[in-house]
């Protein structure tokens, strides 16, 4: 059964986890405690599913936390691939491609199934993506997409804060890469009634609202955070969205507008959620219609993605 536009989420702790090491004189290295985790039953299983390339760029990582979000990445580009156009779990790799800029992508070197456009976002340990499908009977072309995961560490932004001497220093630090008009949007919390947004967490998860909403926008886009443009972006009508409990999905928010030279831009879905407590994931794409829903995101098991893998 293929779909066209979907969203996946990975718990890369929880999926693959990472061996307790004794705390003595002669610890392992980085890099042998990446191995060691690789070897262990869940890691293992995943990586037997990908190509060489595919496990180096997964090894290559000295810290496992690291290791594991880059599995988890790969995993998940793969299962769209399969999920979109009804590829096997061989051709799902086979036809991954980087565009101009590189934005990722997939096409059928046989030019039978069609493309998948996806992108994937990881932070903490979450991992998320967001792909749509063109099969070869389909629409022309998949649509453009983009997401972003952010984690807030209050207690460690706190600090940071507190460094730079206030509030406002502090969200200048990013200045550069902001408009005005949007710092000023997030220093004084313009557009936000909510007084759950007004102490020092609620306003980091503000400003990692817009934060996420601007990667996501830039991915779309198929640009680096060094595009030309990057002062004339900005997000009207924010809210962010209030935080669930530990390891439940948390509020949805919806109908923020993204604006460009002064200008806003059309044809885009956005959407804001909150996973358990500390997580927001931005999510934008190009609309195919007004009415059209946002899919919500599936939690992928890694028993599943190997039962897949095993009939494809």
């Amino acid at each position: 059964m293929t779909v066209s536009l979907f969203r996946l989420a990975l718990n890369a702790a929880s999926s693959f986890p990472i061996p307790n090491t004794p705390a003595t004189s002669d610890s392992i290295s980085p890099r042998r405690s990446t191995t060691r985790w690789s070897l262990t039953p869940a890691p293992a299983r995943a990586l037997a599913l990908l190509s060489q390339e595919e496990v180096a760029s997964v090894l290559r990582f000295f810290r496992p936390e690291d290791a594991a979000l880059a599995l988890g990445s790969c995993l998940l580009k793969r299962l769209a691939v399969v999920r979109g156009v009804g590829a096997t779990w061989a051709e799902s790799w086979r036809g991954m491609k980087r565009e101009e800029g590189g934005k990722p992508i997939w096409r059928d070197e046989n030019n039978i199934l069609g493309e998948v456009e996806f992108n994937v976002s990881h932070h903490g340990t979450m991992v998320v993506l967001v792909a749509d499908a063109a099969p070869k009977n389909g629409p022309k072309r998949a649509r453009r997409v983009g997401i972003d995961v952010v984690k807030i560490d209050v207690p460690k932004d706190t600090l940071a804060v507190r460094r730079e001497g206030s509030w406002e220093k502090w969200v200048r630090i990013f200045a550069d890469v902001m408009p005005e008009e949007e710092v000023r949007r997030i220093v004084d919390g313009e557009d936000s009634d909510d007084r759950e947004q007004q102490n020092l967490e609620g306003k980091l998860r503000r400003f990692y609202t817009f934060w996420g909403l601007r990667e996501a926008y830039v991915k779309l886009s198929g640009e680096a955070l060094v595009a030309p443009w990057l002062k004339e972006l900005e997000f009207r009508n924010v809210r962010a969205p209030s935080k669930g409990l530990e390891n439940t999905v948390g509020d949805t928010t919806r109908g923020s507008e993204v604006w460009l030279g002064g200008k806003r831009v059309e044809n885009l879905g956005v959407e804001l959620q909150a996973m358990g407590e500390d997580y927001i994931i931005a999510t934008i794409v190009e609309r195919a219609t007004e009415s059209e829903e946002f899919a919500a995101f599936e939690n992928v098991d890694v028993d599943g993605v190997i039962d897949t893998s095993a009939t494809g």
